[in-house]
């Protein structure tokens, strides 16, 4: 019973103690033929004048002009080879002299495929068929460091989404900012040309089977006719 118990409790608390495998987009895109982080307005393409990532401990890879903009888990378990650690990603785009009277805004960004880092080394590289990538407007300086930029990151307005899945390595991945994003683009041209946006990487809601409900069901059932067991008999001794 205290086995079955046991193994309700795992599935709820998933595997978090154990190596963890990847669940990223946009790996292998530092350097100047690995990636790329464009925004165009209206067809006019602005390229990042700093693109990167900042990690769920606060730690923050420096950005640059070729910068990696990994997003996701980088995982230990597999060809990634990475500290399992979530990192979410941002680029800095100077538009000063682009028009306010622009239409459709498009971030786009190239994705690694295996010819760029070598066997296994995709740019998009999960265990699960597919993920959604949101972008989100950004409000601290990027340049910065710390756990508060990381949520920032990946919280907020968002401007954007992309599901992504293993056929987007090797392309270049297409985002149409929405109204709210397109505002924070006007935003920034009225105060300079500056704009800042941030991505982060949300897995799919996975449903679990059949089998594994019974399980959770049973364990639960059991967990509880060992409370009232308890209950009962602490109530005999009193």
């Amino acid at each position: 019973m205290l086995r079955i118990s046991l193994i309700a409790a795992a599935l709820l608390a998933g595997s978090s103690a154990f190596a963890a495998p990847s669940n990223h987009s946009f790996a292998w895109t530092g350097g100047s033929t690995q990636g790329s982080a464009v925004l165009s307005l209206d067809g006019v393409d602005y390229t990042a004048l700093s693109r990167g990532w900042v990690a769920q401990n606060g730690d923050n890879n420096g950005g640059g002009a070729v910068g990696n903009y990994i997003v996701g888990v980088c995982g230990s378990s597999d060809a990634c080879n990475g500290d399992d650690l979530e990192r979410n990603n941002y680029f800095v785009f100077n538009l000063s002299g682009a028009s306010m009277n622009f239409s459709t805004a498009v971030l786009k960004l190239g994705q690694p495929e295996d010819s760029f880092g070598g066997a296994g080394q995709d740019g998009f590289l999960s265990y699960l068929p597919n993920h959604t990538y949101s972008l989100y407007d950004v409000l601290s300086d990027p340049a910065g460091s710390g756990t508060a930029l990381y949520s920032d990151l990946g919280s907020g307005t968002m401007f954007g989404m992309k599901v992504l899945d293993i056929s987007s390595n090797g392309s270049i991945v297409s985002i149409t900012l929405n109204a709210a994003g397109n505002a924070a683009i006007v935003s920034a041209l009225d105060a300079g040309g500056t704009f800042w946006i941030g991505g982060s990487l949300n897995a799919p809601v996975v449903v679990p089977e059949p089998a594994t409900w019974a399980m959770l069901i049973a364990g639960f059932g059991l967990v509880g006719m060992a409370m009232r067991r308890r209950e009962r008999m602490s109530s005999v001794s009193a």
